[in-house]
Order: structure tokens, then sequence, then C-alpha cells
């Protein structure tokens, strides 16, 4: 190949990297989960009698999580993601109570949890726990998807997400407040592209220009 039509294509290349790259906003998320995985998101539809039963279930165990740990126990913690995972299996233990089939999903990322109904069908549920003061804002990291070979959503589904409000109380004891549940059918996400390299290509020996150790 000759130098220009090297050229060429390397400034091809550069330009379709540059539109590639591009920051993306307002993807409804499920377009982006079906695009992933090939599994659909069922909205819910409170005109079901199966939704609404489902939804009632959900409410229930919330609301029953949350007066436990509002009028009698608390919750210790560094921080709110420190609170995240009792709450999962406390809040399973309660669907489970309510005559529901649920389970933790033990892979790191989203999901958190996986429900069948009485109706023998399947909800996934996000638990996230956020600080009285900064539900209204946040930051764009609150939630996200980050797709998967060994991907945990393995069905059609509704995917639902139930956010515990904390307060801390002293420090590294949290109460709950509060608690929303909202359907991710309506969610919009953003995606930005990002570049990354770990330890090993960091530090390879001939990128290494000088070093000096204390210890070995």
């Amino acid at each position: 190949m000759k130098d220009k039509d090297v050229e060429f294509e390397l400034e091809n290349l550069k330009d379709f990297a540059k539109k590639v790259l591009q920051p993306i906003k307002g993807v409804a998320f499920p377009v982006i989960v079906e695009a992933t995985t090939g599994k659909k998101i069922f909205r819910v539809d409170l005109e079901k009698e199966e939704d609404r039963n489902l939804i009632e279930s959900i409410k229930h165990s919330a609301h029953e999580v949350s007066r436990k740990y509002y009028e009698k126990e608390e919750i210790i913690g560094n921080r709110p993601n420190d609170v995240s995972e009792p709450l999962e299996q406390v809040f399973v233990d309660e669907l489970i109570s309510k005559g529901m089939e649920a389970k933790r999903l033990k892979k790191k990322g989203y999901p958190d949890l996986e429900l069948i109904d009485k109706a023998d069908r399947v909800t996934y549920i996000e638990i996230k726990v956020s600080r009285v003061e900064n539900v209204e804002e946040g930051s764009p990291r609150n939630f996200y998807y980050k797709p998967s070979k060994k991907t945990k959503i393995k069905e059609d589904a509704r995917h639902l997400l139930l956010g515990f409000i904390i307060k801390e109380t002293t420090p590294k004891h949290w109460k709950i407040v509060g608690w929303k549940l909202v359907d991710l059918c309506y969610l919009k996400v953003n995606f930005k592209p990002e570049f990354n390299a770990d330890n090993k290509e960091i530090y390879k020996e001939e990128s290494i220009i000088a070093e000096e150790w204390m210890e070995k």
C-alpha cells in the first residue's frame, strides 16, 4: 500500500473514531438491554391483576424493611454503599415471607435480585441506597449498566429499581427514612466512552523512564 493510501486510511479511521466515541444522551434503557442481551423489558401495567399483586407485594416488603430500620434498628456502615448489601438480603427474606421466590444474583453488576411472582413471572430488581440529601440530585453514576457476555438477565421481564433513602443518625449508624419504587421501562441512560489500562500495561518495561524503590 502506498504512503498516500495509508494516510488516507488513517484519516478515515480517525474520522470514524471521532463519530463512534461521541457521548450519547437520553437512550431508552429497554433498547440497550434488548440490544445487549436479546431480552425485552416489560412495562408494569397496573390494569393487570398480576402486576397489581406483584407491586403490592414489593410495596409491603419495602414498607416492612423500612419500618424495621426506622423504628427498631439501625444499619451500621461507613458509607451508603456499605448499607446496600445487607439490605438486599433483608429485602429478599421479606419477599420470600410473602410467598415470592426471590434470590440475590451473586455476580457483580446489574441487576441485584431476581424475583418470581405467584404468576410464575420473572422480575429483576436493582437495590439502591441514597442519602436523604442526595435523592433529588446525586451523580451520573447513581445508576449504571455494563453489558457483559455473562449477563444476569436471562428472561424477558419487568425491571424495577427500589431506592431506599437513608439518614445518618450518628457516625456510621443509618436509618431508613423512605423508599421509592421505579419502573425502569421509562429510564433514559447516557453513554460516555471510556478508555482504560491496568497496571501491567501502565508499568510495562519499555514505558518506564525512571524508578526508585525504598523497599521491594
